[in-house]
């Protein structure tokens, strides 16, 4: 059995936002799909497929008339994903590492096409046998496939430095907690505006994103806030029309700055006018906390312990989106960073520590 990490709709839902570009000229804010997004949808069955048929999850039930065999709820379920195109998605996403579920399941799309079983599933007019004998085919490959034992080492190594970047996460909040009895939280996405991008010819140059986003980070640094800082975590996406865009958790000191709608803004225009000169765009996550179902953002005191799980939570979703797609970069090339803690000067009255998990 495959014990990997949680693979949750909410991680595909965070993915799918993750395809939309958010619209901020205007008192109230606009999402808008782009062309990848619906592929994010077909990677989530695909994997969901994958894991269950891994972990043997029945496919196959006898059926009422004449003990004729047939496709449960569950086998249909994959004969509809087994008419997934996996190369198309794999095209669409040339410039990521994607999940190696998705590399399993375009192995058995290959393996069905030359037992000529891949025109079974994408008929409607195949009969219950056909079908049968095509989910079963794709079932038995994926069982022989996904559980060997170097594909198995293979995932371990690829979840290992999410795991350990969730792990970092969760640690740094703790330690900042820690320090502070309150801590303003921000979250902030940033990159690069569709008409620049277009400009571009759709290739932005990753020395130029690197270059901007550290002069952002020192701007920041050195900005008003410079002696609230606590700390900072980032992550680095990348996608098929956004290209590169970086997700920002900010942590300011609650005893010396409360305005978080405002300071994210500031560092959103910050980012947009001053650092890449108009070609830059930004969401402030801060402006619509109330929405959120978990909300991680805003100001939290140390024995708010629902309130850290909710940053926590925010977090980890960030770090768990190289699961499904990561950015292909060179070797050594980081998708996650994260500052250092401030010591105090004094641990004069420094508040207990919270266990949150």
């Amino acid at each position: 059995m495959l014990m990997g990490l949680e693979y949750s709709g909410e991680l595909f839902e965070q993915a799918a936002l993750d395809q939309c570009v958010a619209d901020t000229q205007s008192d109230d804010v606009f999402l808008t799909m782009l062309p990848e997004e619906p592929y994010i949808h077909d990677m989530a069955e695909i994997i969901n497929m994958v894991m269950e048929v891994a972990n043997h999850t029945g496919y196959a039930m006898v059926g009422s008339l004449g003990g004729c065999r047939r496709l449960n709820k569950t086998g249909r379920k994959y004969l509809r994903t087994l008419r997934i195109d996996s190369r198309e998605l794999i095209s669409i996403f040339k410039n990521n590492k994607l999940s190696p579920y998705i590399g399993v399941f375009n192995r058995v799309r290959a393996a069905m096409s030359k037992a000529f079983l891949l025109s079974v599933v994408e008929s409607d007019k195949a009969s219950v046998t056909e079908e049968l004998e095509a989910v079963t085919f794709a079932v038995n490959f994926i069982e022989k496939a996904a559980t060997n034992a170097v594909f198995k080492r293979y995932m371990k190594n690829y979840e290992r430095a999410v795991k350990k970047n969730g792990t970092s996460l969760n640690g740094f909040v703790d330690d900042l907690f820690e320090r502070h009895s309150r801590l303003l939280v921000l979250r902030l996405d940033i990159g690069y505006s569709l008409p620049y991008i277009q400009s571009q010819k759709w290739n932005v140059n990753p020395e130029r994103v690197k270059s901007d986003f550290n002069r952002f980070l020192r701007a920041m640094k050195r900005s008003r806030l410079k002696d609230a800082l606590c700390g900072y975590v980032w992550k680095l996406e990348y996608g098929p029309t956004k290209k590169y865009h970086y997700h920002l958790m900010v942590f300011l000191d609650g005893s010396k700055h409360q305005e978080d709608v405002v300071i994210g803004k500031e560092l959103g225009e910050l980012w947009k006018e001053k650092i890449t000169n108009a070609d830059g765009t930004y969401f402030n996550c801060n402006r619509d906390k109330e929405k959120y179902k978990r909300c991680g953002v805003g100001m939290v005191s140390w024995n708010e312990g629902e309130k850290i799980s909710n940053i926590k939570h925010a977090g980890n979703y960030l770090v768990k989106l190289d699961l499904l797609v990561r950015p292909n970069l060179p070797d050594g090339e980081r998708t996650f960073g994260r500052s250092g803690v401030k010591k105090n000067k004094s641990t004069a009255g420094r508040p207990r520590r919270l266990k949150t998990f």
